[in-house]
């Protein structure tokens, strides 16, 4: 193999690495903040379908409705994946352990951080 196939090879591995690491990385559209609470529970339930799962809403109106989140306060939560509205189960018919971790800091200013990863 030619020196030059080689670096071409590399550039493109490492092309690809990049891109995998964008691609998995959270928020996808680079949305961190928003004006309200009901835009960031959106973008959350946004990216969760965007994985193809689905979010409980009665779950998120527990953990997030009652009540809101204070100025200067971050509300911390792990929110159970749903695939077909049920939770995943594995070969022996217990449940999985697939949370979405969702973080929303409210600031001074009246708007709201978003800060989620997937846990598993």
């Amino acid at each position: 193999m030619r020196r030059s196939d080689k670096k071409k090879n590399i550039e493109k591995v490492n092309l690809l690495r990049e891109q995998f690491y964008l691609e998995d990385r959270l928020p996808q559209n680079n949305d961190t903040y928003f004006e309200t609470l009901g835009e960031t529970l959106d973008a959350v339930q946004k990216y969760a379908e965007s994985m193809g799962y689905t979010l409980d809403e009665e779950e998120i109106m527990l953990q997030f409705g009652s009540g809101g989140i204070s100025y200067g306060q971050t509300k911390s939560v792990n929110l159970t994946l749903l695939k077909d509205g049920q939770p995943m189960l594995d070969k022996r018919g217990k449940p999985m352990n697939r949370y979405l971790h969702v973080s929303i800091y409210r600031m001074d200013s009246g708007k709201y951080e978003l800060t989620m990863y997937k846990t598993f």
